[in-house]
């Protein structure tokens, strides 16, 4: 649900018209009882959209990515991805799957320029496992991408032996 601008525009109304002082949460309470009357599911929704527009800390605080060893990144316990009909989804990293840490990864790039370093190298390993379904579970991903990796890493150095 997008935030109905009509409350705010009503809200200055309501102050503007009034013959008295009058504080922004009481001069909201009439525009919302105005608009709503007694319907708590719509006051409800629209909280909760006003609320998620103000608490981008927590979408924020998922790209910043646990430290690792350089050899394999992981997620963190929670990440945010954004969709078309929900806004910001929160995806525990247990029931995150293949294409949400894609698009988290995606999203990373291009919201937190601070740990860019981190997620360019996160893209690049899952170009390694860029055969993974998007829907297959991250944890299977994951170890699949550690599995590359040292197959990768072994014929480096067998290469490396052999000049």
């Amino acid at each position: 649900m997008a935030v109905d601008r009509s409350i705010q525009i009503r809200t200055q109304e309501i102050i503007s018209k009034s013959p008295v002082s009058i504080s922004l949460q009481d001069a909201v309470t009439q525009a919302l009882r105005e608009k709503f009357g007694d319907d708590i599911a719509a006051i409800t929704a629209y909280a909760a959209s006003l609320s998620a527009g103000t608490m981008k800390g927590i979408r924020k605080a998922t790209y910043n990515l646990p430290d690792d060893d350089g050899t394999l990144f992981d997620i963190p316990i929670v990440i945010a991805v954004t969709t078309p009909t929900d806004g910001d989804l929160l995806v525990p990293r247990e029931l995150a799957d293949t294409g949400h840490v894609r698009q988290w990864t995606r999203e990373g790039l291009q919201h937190h320029s601070t740990q860019r370093l981190r997620f360019k190298r996160a893209t690049k390993d899952l170009e390694l496992v860029a055969d993974a379904a998007d829907g297959a579970a991250w944890s299977n991903t994951r170890a699949s991408l550690a599995e590359r990796k040292k197959e990768l890493e072994a014929a480096e150095s067998e290469a490396e032996g052999e000049e």
